[in-house]
């Protein structure tokens, strides 16, 4: 079974479809000025438009992991979540607090079926 790069990058494909999964890279915000409210939305609107353009969406998630800068923030991002996540279509989640890179405050990654 082929597999198939989605918008490769100079060091990744934003994705990667195989045998009817997504494996979504790593998300971020564009805007790092906002806070942990704003990039979480910011982050889950590009994860919209990545399973789109993979023909999927949030529905059909499996397992996403969310990485923190810090975990005093998993309140504020969770009431972002619930308001994103289809109520009927909870998927499996990890969140973890790591070293994110400059202003970042989350990060998500995931796996979709198609």
């Amino acid at each position: 079974m082929p597999l198939r790069r989605v918008n490769p990058q100079e060091w990744y494909s934003t994705a990667t479809v195989h045998a009817g999964i997504v494996y979504l890279s790593g998300q971020v915000a564009a805007d790092t000025s906002q806070d942990i409210e704003g990039q979480t939305r910011q982050v889950f609107e590009k994860i919209d438009q990545e399973l789109a353009t993979c023909e999927t969406n949030k529905s059909n998630i499996i397992m996403m992991t969310i990485y923190l800068r810090d975990m005093g923030t998993f309140r504020k991002m969770n009431d972002i979540w619930l308001e994103w996540i289809d109520p009927d279509s909870k998927p499996c989640r990890a969140t973890v607090q790591v070293g994110l890179g400059t202003n970042y405050e989350i990060e998500v990654t995931l796996n979709a079926a198609i």
